[in-house]
């Protein structure tokens, strides 16, 4: 069985002068590619069991677009770990998923969104822009069987 993980990085954000971080929206050009990139997902009928997503404010904005976009009409967590998290902490909260999901998004930040890419397979994305979108498969059966290096990008 193939288990797919889509990694997406939120859409550009306005610049964080005079607020939290935390607190920072999209951009009309963030809101646009995230639109844009709905329109090609939905084109590809590209199929999501379940998006995890960082509770900030852009990135519950670009989920919001997306899953407008692409008739999402799934289960969505906002996870505040996501917020700031690690590797690790991004790799356990895919690794401990339900084996009756076989395909996730993960909408998050950076470094940890690309440095977890990373981990997981053999490329170096470490810079991933704003908006960008991965895919990763891995073969296997249950999601904590995938180990460092194991996903493939496609």
């Amino acid at each position: 069985m193939v288990k797919k993980l889509f990694l997406l990085r939120h859409g550009h954000a306005v610049s964080g002068f005079n607020m939290r971080d935390y607190d920072r929206t999209l951009s009309q050009e963030g809101e646009q590619s995230i639109a844009a990139l709905a329109i090609q997902l939905k084109a590809k009928e590209i199929h999501i069991d379940q998006i995890i997503c960082s509770p900030s404010i852009r990135t519950m904005q670009t989920c919001n677009i997306l899953t407008t976009g692409i008739n999402y009409e799934g289960n969505v967590d906002y996870v505040n770990a996501i917020y700031e998290a690690t590797t690790n902490q991004l790799f356990q909260l895919i690794s401990e998923t339900s084996d009756q999901v076989n395909d996730i998004m993960l909408i998050g930040h950076n470094p940890g969104i690309s440095y977890l890419c990373d981990y997981l397979t053999t490329s170096r994305n470490t810079g991933m822009s704003p908006g960008n979108l991965i895919e990763i498969h891995f073969e296997c059966d249950h999601w904590n069987e995938v180990t460092k290096g194991s996903g493939t990008i496609h």
